[in-house]
């Protein structure tokens, strides 16, 4: 064996070597033709080499057309997710945990809460006379107080001089209402109605009532206002 012959045998194998490795990449797209020491294997190794290529290109085309694809797909489910999630309705336990931290609302009744001085008296005398009521109660300070949850009033006037009085006291539009019902006779009801002005610092308390004159048959309002001064 000639030298010549020796190193073309060589590099006829090197080719083998490397043709073989590419046809294992290739194994499931390609098949190499027969080698051989003949003048075609360098065109059949840069034919493999030229596919392999192609592939990578239409492999990487694929890639990149798939992930705009998902990216799209993903990009309505996000989509349709946030508006189930903006029509769903909250559960029990979303609701409680919303509100946990939450301050309570400050009933407007608190507002009536603290010490009272009173500072002016209008008709008063006329309308303690007609319900029989003691000056110096009717005339006194007052004092509300607030527990928390409630507002307590001290007991009327009007319910000390007549105990079989009902009261129902309600807050409406700023205005604290008492209500003092004789049984069910809606004639014979008394009226109290409380507001706060000038920044919280005064009170005013209009009472009335309905006079009855049973020989005339006709009735006539009698009230009375009060200005109180808050001192504490």
């Amino acid at each position: 064996m000639t030298e010549q012959n020796y190193n073309q045998i060589t590099e006829i194998q090197a080719l083998r070597n490397e043709n073989a490795l590419l046809r294992s990449l290739l194994a499931t797209k390609f098949r190499c033709a027969e080698c051989s020491t003949n003048n075609n294997l360098q065109e059949q190794l840069n034919q493999l080499r030229e596919d392999h290529e192609n592939l990578k290109a239409k492999q990487q085309k694929e890639h990149d057309e798939n992930k705009k694809m998902i990216g799209k797909i993903r990009s309505v489910l996000l989509k349709k997710s946030e508006t189930k999630s903006l029509n769903r309705k909250p559960n029990l336990e979303e609701i409680i945990e919303k509100h946990r931290n939450e301050p309570e609302p400050i009933s407007g009744e608190r507002i009536f809460a603290g010490t009272w001085k009173l500072i002016s008296a209008e008709d008063t005398m006329r309308y303690m006379k007609l319900r029989r009521l003691p000056q110096n109660e009717f005339m006194a300070n007052l004092e509300f107080t607030w527990n928390g949850t409630n507002l307590i009033l001290p007991l009327e006037p009007e319910i000390i001089a007549d105990p079989e009085l009902t009261a129902f006291t309600s807050f409406k539009d700023g205005v604290l209402k008492t209500v003092l019902l004789f049984g069910d006779d809606d004639q014979e009801k008394v009226t109290i109605e409380r507001s706060i002005q000038e920044e919280d610092q005064y009170m005013r308390v209009l009472s009335s009532f309905t006079q009855m004159y049973n020989l005339t048959k006709t009735s006539q309002e009698i009230s009375c206002i009060r200005i109180y001064e808050r001192i504490a």
